[in-house]
């Protein structure tokens, strides 16, 4: 499930805020699809590929093998097998998001339920590590941007205070001239004006300072992925039907053939008609479960 989190665009946009002006507002939560989408990226799925996980060889020994080495990834060098590598994950995996909740499901299947769980953790501690190193490298180019910032606005200030103070220095008594009091008024707005910016400034430096340190996942893992206590089933529906329907052909070609040898049986057109008919289901059928 994604979480919110504050970005530069808001740390400014509040800044000019304070200062009477807006500029729009950036949200820095990704949306649950752009998740969805990152599973599937070639940055993820190379990370997945190349790391090693258990799998149970064929005498019940459990040894640790890289995911192209498990499944045997063809190709002529590194880069094809790789590429082969990602494509057969990318087939194993299944993942959905729910926009009431904005959570994003996903699920690997693979001939081994531990592999397939491995797997599973693998991608998504994949995504919370980019997703980690991404608003640490944004968390230190708002920290370095606002370092300037600061350095400058508070030479700014000191400029304000000093021209302020020599006012004071040169005019004690400006009270009672309205040219020195409306001059006088005009600096300590000034010096104000520019203390506000400093002092917001600096706390957007600080709050960037503590982000990028900050490891507080923007993922909260709902379901922690599980070795599955059984296997999946493997097309128990799709051969219960296939098999329905081939007795039934096997039976109706058995009779047609039957009745091929009395030309004169009266049912002969109509068991064509129905065989006619049980090709044509079946056609329909074979595309149709195959895509399901």
């Amino acid at each position: 499930m994604t979480q919110g989190s504050t970005s530069q665009g808001q740390v400014l946009a509040g800044l000019a805020g304070q200062l009477g002006f807006s500029i729009p507002r950036t949200e820095n939560a990704e949306s649950p699809e752009f998740y969805q989408a990152l599973l599937t990226s070639r940055e993820i799925l190379e990370t997945v590929v190349r790391r090693s996980y258990s799998v149970q060889s064929d005498d019940g020994i459990w040894v640790q093998q890289t995911l192209l080495e498990i499944i045997e990834a063809e190709g002529t060098n590194d880069a094809e097998k790789l590429a082969n590598g990602i494509e057969w994950l990318k087939g194993a995996m299944t993942s959905s998001v729910n926009r009431h909740t904005t959570i994003v499901s996903l699920s690997v299947k693979t001939h081994q339920p531990r592999l397939s769980q491995e797997l599973t953790a693998a991608l998504l501690e994949a995504v919370e590590i980019f997703n980690l190193q991404t608003r640490l490298t944004q968390a230190h180019a708002e920290r370095e941007f606002l370092e300037e910032r600061v350095a400058a606005a508070e030479e700014q200030l000191k400029g304000a205070e000093a021209v302020l103070q020599r006012f004071l220095q040169e005019n004690r008594q400006f009270s009672n001239s309205p040219e020195l009091t409306f001059q006088f008024d005009r600096l300590q707005r000034e010096v104000a004006m520019r203390q506000q910016i400093y002092t917001a400034l600096m706390d957007a430096f600080e709050q960037a300072r503590i982000r990028e340190i900050h490891d507080i996942p923007l993922l909260t893992v709902l379901e922690h992925p599980i070795e599955p206590p059984f296997r999946a089933a493997r097309g128990t529906v799709l051969k219960g039907e296939l098999g329905m329907v081939f007795g039934v052909v096997a039976g109706l070609l058995l009779i047609f053939l039957r009745a091929q040898k009395g030309q004169q049986d009266p049912d002969v057109e109509s068991l064509r008609r129905e065989w006619k008919e049980v090709k044509s289901d079946l056609r329909r059928l074979l595309p149709h479960r195959r895509g399901a």
